[in-house]
């Protein structure tokens, strides 16, 4: 049976005890009914997976959605524990109707087992804390099903153990486990629910795989694999800083931050949003922005920039596996110059963010501070807007510097460099000295020119007697190019985003979901994504079969990858505002903004971010995050390659659409 069958199997069975206790807790009364029925589904299912595969998926699916309606009146007003639910119930109809059909041995196998096993071990208390969570007393209901849990459990071991051979040890210590749990079990059954925590703990030390991997095994499909690396750089990094920044010498105040604000900084930091939930330049240290710049200039690079270029200075060679991996996650395109690409970046990001260093920290020293005070401020701000985050130490980000174009075009300068990428700069670069580009080049400037065109016009006809009032016509057109330049996913604000139009919103919103370039800083679906659908549009307008650009023509698997994209990218912001709107007191519009603006790593808000609660948080941390990494990224990651183009092709058959 595939592993993902075999996991569903041994969580079904450890949960199937738990349903009669699930119905207690959510009614408050004896429901022995519908509890065992849907307990009797869900152990049905797992009984049956390995023999009939259809009717136990149907059964054990049924089983999973009795549950949830089993435990709706109670999970309607707990938005934390309907969260964990709603996942809970996902991975486990994801797991039974992903997995390959099981094959026909009726032995398992000891790896199956051990897969059947830890499974089970691993739902067996998360399950009890959701329903123990709320106080509620489920009685003998929640013994009795904690007590089958784990007999079943033990079960699934020792038929392991029995399979995989002798091993004195490993039995030994599973009968330690199994006699403490059985003593206190006779004792009292609501006893046993914290002791029963030693099988788990023993039995996910003992379950592993017949064939053990050599040390360090497990990290080859890491580092030969980009998407993997990029995906698992970011989880350190965020991890990393959400640890430093939980130091009380990060704060001002002395006093730790705690770890959901903690690692919410983090991750905005890293992922080069721009959302705050702690204020910036008064509730952190020095050392904590120090913290903060530090990941910001990480994140807006990337891992897999710094790690390739290590790797080159140090003298290892890079496979070619790997380098035509980064090449096409990078953008780059001569896979054979990858290294030298990296350096490239490198310098380019370095030269152009000491250029802006040293404008910022002239302006900042002619406003009256300090030459520390601006030589610091300027460096955070040249990076910030380079790397395109958002962060700024003014509490009211560039909103005191409305009227100083100078402030305003020096970093919007910033956040167009780096969103074109080195790439994009050097295309425009050739295009100035009458050299010829390439098509992606030009396509790429040619709609970020009109991108920031039309935003200027339409943030200016929009806001002219709303947030851009009481300006002059100078300094309406100088914020309105601004606030064009900062929806490219870069977070700085000008105006009062919270006091902006309905109709000005709708507009901010699909700019900071088409993003900024490829391989630059910039977040989003990305501009060349974007043009590739539009293309692809206006080719099937025309009833054109090819997607034309410049006197170029575009590949239909470039087509086919934008639509993916743009296609997960709307199903994250979807999926993620569907889940705000149930746990959070938001409205609508605040909800969708915020949604966009942290998959779109813009960092805009329009006052949501101080109304969420740990749940709200944890959602827009995944929001940031998954918008970073980029959908294409974390597709490859869950998905394998298939090989090439099959040698045998379906017949076509024409289907209306629209």
């Amino acid at each position: 049976m595939s592993p993902a069958l075999d996991r569903a199997g041994g969580s079904l069975a450890a949960a199937a005890p738990f349903a009669p206790a699930l119905g207690v807790w959510a009614s408050g009364e004896p429901a022995a009914l519908p509890g065992l029925a849907v307990g009797a589904a869900l152990a049905g299912g797992a009984f049956l997976l390995h023999h009939h595969l259809a009717p136990a998926r149907l059964l054990a699916s049924g089983g999973v959605v009795g549950a949830l309606a089993l435990a709706a009146p109670r999970l309607a007003v707990a938005p934390a524990q309907a969260l964990v639910a709603l996942l809970i119930a996902a991975t486990a109809l994801a797991a039974l109707w992903m997995g390959r059909r099981p094959d026909e041995r009726s032995r398992r196998s000891p790896r199956e087992l051990a897969r059947q096993a830890r499974a089970a071990c691993w739902i067996l208390l998360p399950i009890w804390a959701l329903v123990a969570s709320s106080g509620a007393s489920a009685g003998v209901a929640l013994g009795a099903g904690v007590i089958v849990s784990w007999l079943i459990v033990a079960a699934l071991l020792l038929a392991w153990l029995r399979a995989s051979g002798p091993r004195p040890g490993r039995r030994a210590a599973l009968a330690l486990a199994a006699s403490a749990g059985a003593a206190a079990a006779a004792l009292e059954p609501a006893s046993a629910v914290p002791v029963a925590g030693l099988l788990p703990a023993v039995a996910l030390v003992l379950a592993r795989d017949a064939t053990r991997r050599p040390r360090l095994a497990w990290l080859e499909p890491i580092l030969h694999d980009p998407a993997r690396l990029l995906i698992s750089s970011f989880l350190v990094l965020c991890g990393a800083g959400g640890l430093a920044l939980l130091l009380p010498a990060c704060t001002a105040s002395g006093r730790s931050l705690g770890l959901a604000d903690a690692l919410f900084t983090a991750v905005s930091a890293a992922c080069v949003t721009g959302l705050i939930v702690v204020d910036t330049p008064t509730a952190l240290s020095p050392l904590g922005q120090a913290i903060v710049l530090l990941l910001i200039q990480l994140g807006g690079l990337g891992i897999m920039a710094f790690s390739t270029t290590a790797l080159s200075l140090l003298g290892r060679r890079i496979s070619l596996r790997y380098e035509g991996a980064v090449a096409g996650l990078m953008g780059e395109r001569d896979r054979g110059r990858i290294v030298v690409a990296m350096k490239r970046l490198v310098v380019f990001t370095a030269v152009t963010e000491a250029v802006g260093w040293a404008l910022l920290a002239g302006v900042f020293l002619r406003a009256g501070e300090s030459l520390p005070q601006a030589l610091w401020r300027g460096l955070f701000t040249a990076v910030s807007a380079f790397c395109n985050a958002g962060f700024a130490l003014q509490t009211d980000s560039l909103m005191g510097y409305s009227r100083d174009p100078a402030v305003l075009h020096v970093v919007a300068a910033l956040i167009v460099v780096g969103g074109l990428s080195p790439a994009g700069a050097a295309g425009l670069g050739a295009l100035l000295r009458g050299r010829r580009a390439s098509a992606q080049a030009k396509l790429l400037l040619s709609a970020t020119a009109v991108l920031l065109a039309v935003g200027t016009l339409s943030m200016a006809a929009l806001e002219w007697r709303g947030t851009l009032a009481g300006m002059t016509v100078l300094d309406r057109l100088h914020n309105a190019w601004f606030q064009s330049v900062t929806l490219r996913t870069a977070g700085f604000n000008s105006i009062d985003v919270a006091a902006v139009s309905p109709a000005t919103l709708a507009v901010m919103m699909v700019w900071m979901f088409v993003g900024g370039g490829p391989g630059g800083t910039a977040g989003g679906v990305k501009v060349t994504t974007a043009s590739a659908l539009l293309l692809g549009a206006v080719a099937a307008i025309r009833g054109r079969e090819a997607v034309e650009a410049f006197g170029r023509r575009i590949p239909h698997r470039s087509v086919y990858r934008a639509a993916a994209i743009a296609t997960l990218g709307a199903a994250l912001v979807l999926a993620a505002s569907i889940t705000l709107l149930l746990t959070q007191r938001l409205g609508a519009r605040e909800a969708v903004f915020e949604v966009v603006s942290a998959v779109g790593t813009v960092g805009l808000s329009a006052g949501a971010t101080a109304k969420l609660d740990t749940v709200g948080k944890a959602v827009i941390m995944a929001c940031m995050f998954l918008g970073r990494v980029g959908p294409l990224s974390a597709f490859m990651l869950l998905t394998r390659r298939q090989g090439g183009e099959p040698v045998w092709r379906l017949p076509e058959e024409e289907i209306d659409v629209g």
